[in-house]
């Protein structure tokens, strides 16, 4: 067989078409909800049967179509089936049957064309899958499968002898009952009655007995005929008895011979109509085609009977529209339609699958041109804008077609207006809208049309209505700030301006006269002008341009002449004198300075950069090394600030680095095992006496004070006796805090060595040692225990008896003595620092 078309509608109405077998898909796969449609009339289908899920279609020729997934899980069909050809549509509806087989029975739709929902399912033309060695007819009833027989398969059924399709009645005396049936003219073979056919009479034949009559009724109208002799007959029907349009009616033939007669029924199908709509309104969006429309695809539509062609004749032209279902379109190629102003008539010619046909006419409306003007050579009185009219408000006009919108735009600044009836348009600019200063403007037009066709024009005019100033305070001095210095000097004032313009400068309520090259000004101020101080100075600049508009514009600038602060803390060290141990350690001076300005302070001859702070906190130490002699010293202290800006302080310090005497122990009162008092050589310098015992705790000894007038000395009391085990530090204070202790030793508990090694002797400055109240002592001295001892001066005077041995690992007798109290003291040099050792010749010495 050849290929069978077919078309599937989902149930969203997408429709898809295609072949089923000879060589194109083996199946039509059917979806839920679908209709499908095979290209068959119901004479060439023989059998339905359910392989599966599948439905498998058997035809007239024994070829087989299949229908994939048609039955569901339940075994009921998920789609809708349709036979269609020569423009009719018939649903199937299946009945089940033995073995898988179904009955077919068929309901006819409506007739195709008319705007029917389905006319997406018919087919203008149909399939013919051979006829040979079949035998086919109807069952009773006008439905159901044909039952069939082809060579080589078993006949299931044969039933009647009418054809065409109808009820066939017949009496029961079959050897004289008259037959016949219906050929041409009717639904059942494909005839529909158009215009054509219903003027010139519509005809209705077939064939039947020779002889007998023929009577054809249709809507109430009989015509009678009688069977020729060959077994063929036609009736026909007179225009006026069968009315025009688009419908279905009934037609009943019987035929009759003697007093048996049989019945055939039949439908007529009518169409003698087509009808065509234009959507004149719709064309350009509005029934209106504008310049930017006409210059482009301008598309036509209407509505138009299913498998319909539309002629459209423009200007003479005809042009075919592209129809699809029930819609026609047609797409104007590019400059088709004239430009100007004008209504464009349109005919439609429609004509149906049936060749009625129909002539429709319409129009729509042309507009692609307008225009616009500017008179911008009048605006101002003159083309140019000056401060006072720019004040007043500036008027702009010009002409464009009456009705036009119109969008004027200067300087971003855009007016919309409506030219008036006489095609003028007028806007006015205020003086916030239109930018003052000299400059040329440009004005632009753009006029819109009631069709929406634009034209623009532009032009441009002058505006002169302000001059312009400016100061460049930051320019003042060099960096916006005037230092003493530059004030001392000419100080420069400068800006810029409109050239030719005066320029004055108002500094303090005195008015200048600028200086006025090209587009700069400037002003000398002579030495002195401004006020020493520090201030922020602001000046007034007006200027003058040779229209007399004038500008005005202010600054501030800033006056430093001298450094706001500088001091030093005092007094120096809590009391301005620096002793001997605050020179070891380093002596920091400290003060306050304008912020972010340097210091630099020259101390004892020696210049130091001193640390600044944020908040112009400074500070700079000097090392022991750099302290002046004994005597007052001199502090100088230089600052520059941010502005360069000096000043100077000077200050003066005390210096005393002489401490006293170690005291001397002239005499002491025993108390048992330990000391209750002794005495020292009268001086005017105070005393502190501290016990330190072997642990190394350090207190005060409470006591009182003599004046031994006799002696020439003071005598120091206890309240309590100092036992053994401890020893005592008198310590001698000068005024200047220099302070120098002697150490007094006590008998050792457990032995007669003397340590050098307790911790609370870190606290004193020992520069003597007397070994006088402990018998036997035993004293070793390094090099590391003098410094420890004495770091002041490095030397160590040690008083004694015989009884008394000191042994001094790497000392030196330096061949010299001194003489204290009268008694004679051996001097040794001891380590590489210059340390010295004065002993009592008494006293056993081992080096």
């Amino acid at each position: 067989m050849s290929a069978i078309e077919f078309v599937v509608r989902s149930g969203a109405g997408t429709v898809s078409r295609g072949f089923v077998g000879d060589g194109a898909a083996a199946s039509v796969v059917a979806s839920a909800g679908a209709d499908i449609s095979l290209n068959l009339t119901q004479g060439q289908i023989v059998a339905y049967k359910q392989v599966g899920a599948d439905l498998v279609v058997t035809l007239i020729d024994g070829e087989e179509v299949t229908i994939s997934n048609f039955f569901g899980a339940d075994n009921a069909p998920v789609a809708d089936l349709f036979v269609s050809s020569d423009g009719l549509l018939s649903q199937v509806e299946l009945s089940p049957g033995m073995g898988g087989t179904y009955y077919g029975n068929y309901q006819s739709q409506d007739v195709y064309g008319k705007w029917s929902p389905d006319d997406d399912l018919y087919f203008v033309s149909g399939d013919d899958p051979a006829l040979a060695d079949a035998v086919v007819a109807p069952l009773a009833g006008g439905g159901g499968i044909p039952l069939w027989g082809l060579a080589g398969l078993p006949l299931l059924a044969l039933a009647g002898l009418g054809g065409g399709g109808g009820n066939d009645t017949l009496d029961d005396d079959d050897d004289n009952d008259p037959t016949g049936e219906v050929l041409e003219g009717t639904k059942d073979e494909g005839h529909v009655v158009n215009a054509e056919d219903h003027a010139d009479g519509v005809d209705i034949s077939g064939t039947g007995t020779p002889g007998a009559t023929v009577d054809v009724t249709i809507n109430g109208h009989t015509q009678t005929t009688t069977i020729n002799t060959v077994g063929t007959w036609t009736v026909q029907f007179p225009p006026g008895q069968i009315e025009t349009g688009t419908y279905e009616t009934e037609i009943l033939t019987v035929i009759t011979k003697g007093d048996e007669s049989v019945t055939i029924n039949d439908i007529l199908v009518v169409d003698t109509e087509v009808r065509v709509t234009f959507n004149e309104d719709e064309v350009g969006g509005n029934g209106l085609v504008n310049a930017s429309e006409q210059s482009g695809v301008v598309t036509l539509t209407g509505s138009v009977e299913a498998r319909s062609s539309v002629t459209v004749v423009i200007n003479s032209v005809s042009y075919s529209a592209t129809v699809r279902g029930t819609t026609w379109t047609l797409d104007l190629p590019e400059g088709v339609l004239p430009e100007g102003e004008l209504t464009q008539s349109v005919t439609i010619i429609a004509v149906d699958r049936y060749d009625n046909s129909t002539t429709i006419s319409g129009g729509f409306e042309i507009d692609t041109i307008t225009s616009v003007t500017i008179n911008s050579a009048i605006i101002g009185g003159n083309g140019t804008v000056n401060g006072a009219e720019h004040g007043a408000g500036t008027v702009i006009t010009g002409s464009a077609q009456a009705g036009a919108s119109v969008v004027v735009t200067v300087g971003g600044v855009a007016h919309t207006v409506v030219a008036s009836s006489t095609g003028t348009w007028t806007t006015t600019y205020s003086s916030s809208e239109l930018t003052s200063g000299t400059y040329s403007a440009t004005v632009t037009a753009v006029a819109t049309d009631g069709a929406g066709n634009t034209a623009s024009a532009s032009g441009t005019f002058n505006v002169d209505t302000v001059t312009s100033v400016t100061f460049d305070a930051v320019a003042t001095g060099g960096d916006g700030w005037v230092s003493g210095a530059e004030n001392a000097g000419t100080v420069i004032l400068r800006g810029t301006n409109e050239s030719g313009a005066t320029v004055s400068v108002t500094l303090n309520g005195t008015s200048y006269t600028a200086v006025v090259s090209g587009g700069t000004w400037s002003l000398s101020l002579p030495a002195g002008t401004l006020p020493a101080g520090e201030y922020a100075q602001s000046a007034s600049v007006t200027a003058t341009d040779a229209h007399g508009n004038s500008a005005s514009t202010s600054g501030t600038f800033n006056v430093d002449t001298f450094v706001n602060r500088l001091t030093m803390v005092t007094p120096v060290e809590g009391d301005d004198v620096i002793n001997r141990a605050e020179a070891a350690d380093g002596v920091t001076l400290t003060g306050t300075v304008e912020q972010g300005s340097t210091v630099n302070v020259t101390f004892n001859g020696v210049t130091r950069a001193a640390t600044v702070g944020a908040s112009g906190a400074w500070s700079v130490t000097y090392a022991a090394g750099e302290m002046p002699t004994d005597g007052t010293a001199t502090i100088t202290i230089n600052a520059t600030d941010l502005r360069g800006n000096t000043r100077s302080l000077t200050e003066s310090v005390s210096v005393d680095l002489t401490p006293p005497d170690a005291p001397v122990i002239e005499s002491y009162t025993r108390a048992g095992e330990g000391v209750r008092g002794f005495s020292v050589a009268m001086t005017d310098q105070d005393y502190d006496i501290h016990s330190v015992s072997g642990s190394g705790t350090v207190a005060a000894v409470p006591h009182t004070t003599t004046i031994n007038t006799g002696f020439n000395e003071i005598d120091f009391n206890f309240s309590a006796p100092v036992p053994n085990g401890s020893h005592l530090v008198m310590t001698a204070s000068d005024t200047a805090g220099n302070t120098t202790s002697t150490l007094f030793v006590l008998e050792e508990t457990l032995s007669n060595t003397v340590s050098l090694g307790n911790t609370g002797y870190d606290r004193f400055n020992i520069e003597g040692i007397d070994l006088q109240f402990a018998e036997d002592s035993v004293l070793t001295i390094t090099a590391a225990d003098l410094e420890s001892l004495s770091a002041g001066s490095n030397a160590l005077t040690i008083h004694g008896g015989a009884d008394d041995t000191v042994n001094i690992t790497g000392a030196a007798s330096t061949g010299t003595t001194q003489t204290i109290d009268g008694r004679i003291y051996d001097v040794y040099s001891l380590g590489s620092n210059g340390g010295m050792l004065i002993i009592d010749e008494a006293i056993t010495v081992n080096t």
